[in-house]
């Protein structure tokens, strides 16, 4: 089963359990996949998190019923699964702005965060146009990186802005005791939480963490099997497109024919000699894997 039509059971399932009580596991569950892989997925596609989607549908619905009805909030907190008034009041205020007593008194609809339709579910389907993707199974013991690391979710759109300050300030001169005798960046997302967000370590690997810059950070990282992608060679001025249609074919088409899901564990994109050039470029994107278990 392609991943997009994955989404459009997960949206209609959602829809139809919207009071109930819906967790990351059980969505999984539902498409028999690893709890870590189906979030990876829904997030990617999306551009939101599974349970972050959730929560916005459940305060717009409810956003609505204040408004269409005289529910008591209490209530209407319940139904839509939050464990007090209190809890209830803090979530909606943050997403609308106001508590929902003052909202429903003031009696002005907020922008609603509707259900995912069928035009944005139909967009989900590869469309893209990608070259011949060199792709290779690696085991890649377990290595050290020290680099700069910022907190960041996809739609926040802060890892280009952070790239030119890495390169602006120098950053990479400044780590020592590379692991290669040549120039290697790693741009590394780790520490995945529901909501979507991610940090973002952008360094070196490297053989110890001996006189680590004072600002910087030291992380070390498992053993694991990757799969890696090597991009195809493009010129300069549509390498950064090439590397998002390399990540839509990766997600939309590779893995849900391979047999593989996602394994917990950093995600990275390797940048070497071979994007250094001012004519030609690539990388290598690692992506943990594991093989699926049926039955």
């Amino acid at each position: 089963m392609g991943y997009y039509r994955v989404i459009r059971k997960s949206v209609e399932y959602i829809e139809q359990n919207l009071c109930d009580k819906l967790s990351l596991e059980n969505l999984a569950t539902y498409h028999a996949y690893s709890p870590y892989h189906f979030y990876r997925i829904f997030l990617h596609l999306t551009g939101i998190s599974v349970m972050e989607y959730i929560r916005k549908r459940r305060l717009s619905e409810a956003a609505d019923l204040l408004l269409q009805t005289d529910i008591k909030i209490a209530d209407l907190a319940i139904q839509f699964q939050y464990q007090s008034h209190e809890a209830f009041t803090r979530a909606f205020k943050q997403f609308s702005g106001q508590n929902p007593g003052d909202y429903r008194k003031n009696g002005i609809n907020i922008k609603k965060f509707e259900r995912m339709g069928e035009h944005e579910l139909t967009a989900l389907e590869f469309k893209g146009e990608i070259d011949y993707l060199e792709i290779r199974i690696v085991k890649k013991d377990s290595f050290k990186v020290i680099g700069y690391e910022i907190d960041t979710a996809l739609s926040q759109k802060t890892i280009p802005q952070f790239w030119n300050e890495y390169l602006e300030n120098n950053y990479p001169c400044t780590i020592p005791n590379w692991s290669s005798k040549d120039w290697v960046d790693l741009g590394i997302c780790h520490s995945w939480k529901e909501d979507g967000s991610f940090k973002y370590l952008l360094g070196m690997e490297v053989t110890s963490f001996e006189n680590a810059p004072a600002n910087s950070v030291c992380r070390e990282f498992p053993s694991l099997i990757y799969t890696v992608f090597t991009t195809p060679i493009v010129p300069r001025d549509v390498f950064v497109s090439s590397i998002g249609k390399s990540w839509e074919y990766i997600f939309k088409e590779w893995f849900p024919r391979s047999g593989y899901e996602i394994a917990e564990g950093p995600q990275f994109e390797l940048y070497d000699e071979r994007c250094q050039a001012h004519i030609d470029s690539q990388i290598d994107i690692y992506i943990p894997i594991r093989k699926i278990i049926v039955g």
